[in-house]
């Protein structure tokens, strides 16, 4: 499971737990998947019932991001995030890492994210309209969509647990209705029909 980045710290918040600048890459790391949600970020804690219910099932997730680093106050963050990536003249940790875990499915949560994935691969999915439109054009409950792009993994799209959820179709937007469960219960019928879809 892939996401973009750690977010945004503020000067005033530099002593903070989440303030993952100074921290190596081994500490990035949490062998127990469902500490990602556990991190007291709204954004994060939407995606717990995915986490829960596929573990649950016995499946081995790993969590990573495009930069481990959290975004910059100052300077370019989209050449950062290249920089991490290891795309555009960059030697980045990206694709190493994924290619270390060799895992059958990568699911990338939001447009960056999903753009810095591909660009790495060099993969052009054929798509027409907005991300958040695209991704949910599947046949199950919440439009889930695997794409076989040549490579030894299958990609998978989904929202950004924290974005672009307006242009989800209404029919998959409101899927279980309430606006502060709406996210976790579509995460949690996503991972239902992720285990549709490989089992």
């Amino acid at each position: 499971v892939l996401g973009l980045e750690p977010g945004t710290i503020k000067d005033e918040k530099l002593d903070s737990e989440k303030d993952l600048r100074k921290l190596s890459f081994e500490q990035r790391r949490d062998s127990d998947i469902a500490n990602v949600a556990r991190t007291g970020t709204y954004t994060l804690n939407s995606l717990a019932p995915f986490f829960e219910h596929l573990t649950e099932a016995g499946k081995e997730l790993y969590w990573s991001q495009v930069r481990k680093c959290n975004e910059l106050e100052e300077g370019d963050n989209d050449a950062a995030r290249d920089h991490c990536c290891g795309i555009n003249g960059h030697d980045g940790y990206l694709r190493e890492e994924i290619d270390a875990m060799d895992p059958e499915y990568v699911v990338v949560l939001g447009k960056v994210a999903f753009e810095k994935t591909t660009e790495l691969y060099q993969l052009n999915p054929q798509w027409n309209d907005v991300y958040s439109r695209e991704v949910a054009k599947g046949d199950s409950a919440t439009g889930l969509r695997m794409l076989d792009l040549d490579e030894s993994f299958t990609l998978i799209p989904a929202p950004h647990p924290g974005q672009g959820w307006s242009h989800l179709p209404d029919e998959i937007k409101e899927h279980n209705h309430g606006y502060d469960g709406k996210k976790k219960n579509w995460f949690k019928q996503y991972a239902i029909d992720l285990l549709g879809h490989i089992e």
